[in-house]
């Protein structure tokens, strides 16, 4: 397959192109590095010891990055809170709560959360989204939404509050 250059502008616009590629590789590079300290943190808790296992799991998060919806979470323009603590105090009885969502990432019209799942989907991940979903809009980001990425089965899942 080719593709087609435009003409038009000649070489600002081929410019613009290979900055735009470049901008893409360095996204999809973030997103190998975020996947890899979470890989790195599955080994390191021994919840994954064997290497072929380790090694499937690599592959598998490659063939998850086609997914268009994941995509877009790592296309330039997001300013990017990844595994950033958000506490909530309880007046109630005096406590802290910390939560520690993936990945969250907005614009200037909205916020993403995203939390990464290995194991197969359980009704609680959900609810951790939820609060998530819940916590960011109290501390003011607007137009908020959550999803669950299962990467080992290529899913998508969007939690709605």
């Amino acid at each position: 397959m080719r593709a087609r250059i435009p003409k038009q502008g000649g070489a600002q616009d081929m410019n613009a192109m290979i900055r735009q590629a470049q901008k893409m590789q360095d996204k999809i590079t973030e997103l190998q590095e975020d996947i890899e300290a979470h890989i790195t943190q599955l080994v390191s808790d021994g919840i994954i010891t064997d290497d072929g296992l380790i090694a499937q799991l690599r592959k598998q998060v490659e063939a998850s990055l086609a997914n268009s919806t994941v995509a877009e979470w790592f296309r330039p323009g997001w300013k990017l809170y990844n595994e950033c603590s958000i506490l909530q105090y309880n007046p109630a009885d005096g406590t802290t709560i910390e939560q520690r969502p993936d990945r969250v990432m907005s614009d200037d019209e909205r916020t993403i959360v995203v939390d990464y799942k290995f194991a197969k989907p359980r009704p609680e991940h959900a609810t951790q989204v939820k609060s998530y979903i819940e916590l960011l809009r109290k501390i003011g980001h607007q137009n908020v939404s959550g999803y669950l990425w299962y990467v080992l089965r290529n899913e998508v899942v969007a939690v709605e509050v």
